[in-house]
């Protein structure tokens, strides 16, 4: 992802509280729940907190293929994030990212042993960036909609 391509999909999820993360299970069933995006790098990976003992850690090692789902329905934007997901235990990533409001799920704070991260490598994104106008909403007349496919050549 160039430098241009990261700052629109920063720009675009910078605000929106809540990622849904898609993992498959053993089973192969689907599965969504809602996750803090704690930061986008600087080579686009998306970082999340999770215990090391949930669902979807067991997933991910033994499916690494995910997806997250950015939305805000008042600004209209909407974001697919596919790409690979890695399980961390990197202390120094976690003491960077970790923050007095996360002892909210880890009471033990940034050493809690149930501590862990997971790193999104983005492969694929695709985005809808709808501005709707004022007179344009009360109205119901039509609208002018971005929608861009942006595929990540991915070194590693």
């Amino acid at each position: 992802m160039n430098k241009e391509e990261l700052k629109k999909i920063r720009d675009l999820i910078e605000g929106i509280d809540f990622a849904m993360l898609v993992s498959k299970s053993s089973s192969g069933e689907l599965r969504s729940r809602p996750m803090t995006t704690q930061q986008m790098d600087e080579s686009g990976s998306l970082w999340f907190f999770s215990d090391k003992d949930s669902a979807k850690i067991f997933e991910i090692e033994e499916f690494s293929q995910v997806n997250l789902a950015y939305s805000d329905h008042g600004k209209q934007i909407y974001v697919s994030v596919s790409g690979s997901a890695e399980v961390s235990y990197d202390q120094t990533k976690i003491d960077e990212l970790f923050k007095p409001s996360h002892k909210t799920w880890f009471p033990m704070g940034k050493d809690d042993p149930a501590l862990c991260l997971i790193k999104v490598h983005a492969t694929f994104i695709e985005y809808w960036d709808s501005r709707i106008s004022k007179m344009a909403m009360l109205w119901g007349a039509s609208r002018e909609t971005k929608h861009e496919r942006i595929s990540i050549i991915d070194s590693n």
